[in-house]
């Protein structure tokens, strides 16, 4: 067994041995399909431990001498996320398990975070004029952690968490092993938009206020949405794509 704890709960050490023998129970468990995720309290901490599913063999072979397993991956980077000023549950520890020599099993261990998930925003009719400080300050936080470098492959309204401190709205990631610590461009943009899994009215009023703060065509990027989420408008949005895409070849990356 392999276990590298945040030295901050080094005082946690023992307890986290105990993991991978089944023997610490969880309070609540939030998954159990593919990944299993629960959450425990020792010694007045709250601790959350994602157990990620077992790989096939050939991607045992990748974890084992190739690539970081997904439990490391999400502890270092949960690490460079808080460095960039860009929240995420604190990382505890991550713990990997091999098998016959080759990689078997991962955790990773975080703090909680007892905040909502975004897409408890998404209600139906969605009310634009009730959640405008929640789509500037949302645009604003992707915005900025594009600026940053900052890519999440899986951006979805289901890892991403959110609350209001003070007259503004700060948001945090979750399930962040699958980043891209290089400048998006716009294509990677549009991607992360398409993946936001919010409806279209949310989904279009965010987009346009992330391209103002880019600087670039609101219309353009909101169509561009509009086209992924399948609305039929072909003509309109084909002509939209089509100046979006002159735009990004033309202006480069903002």
């Amino acid at each position: 067994m392999k276990l590298i704890v945040n030295p901050k709960y080094e005082h946690l050490t023992e307890f986290l041995k105990r993991i991978p023998e089944g023997s610490v129970k969880a309070d609540v468990v939030y998954k159990h399909n593919r990944n299993i995720v629960t959450r425990v309290t020792h010694e007045g901490t709250d601790l959350v431990i994602k157990q990620f599913k077992v790989p096939n063999k050939l991607n045992r072979f990748i974890y084992t001498w190739l690539r970081e397993s997904k439990a490391r991956r999400s502890f270092e980077y949960a690490g460079r996320l808080l460095s960039a000023g860009i929240d995420t549950a604190e990382p505890i520890a991550y713990i990997e398990i091999k098998k016959t020599g080759l990689f078997h099993t991962g955790y990773f261990i975080s703090s909680f975070l007892d905040h909502d998930l975004l897409f408890k925003i998404d209600h139906s009719p969605f009310d634009i004029a009730a959640n405008q400080d929640i789509i500037r300050d949302f645009a604003k936080f992707t915005a900025d952690m594009h600026a940053k470098h900052i890519f999440h492959k899986d951006y979805n309204s289901g890892n991403i968490f959110y609350h209001k401190e003070g007259d503004h709205y700060r948001f945090a990631l979750i399930d962040i092993n699958r980043m891209r610590f290089r400048k998006p461009n716009k294509n990677n943009v549009l991607d992360g938009f398409d993946r936001l899994t919010l409806s279209r009215i949310p989904t279009v009023e965010i987009a346009a206020a992330y391209a103002t703060l880019r600087g670039w065509n609101p219309e353009t990027l909101s169509g561009a949405v509009l086209m992924r989420k399948g609305v039929n408008m072909r003509k309109r949005i084909k002509k939209l794509l089509k100046r979006f895409t002159k735009s990004s070849s033309r202006s480069g990356n903002h």
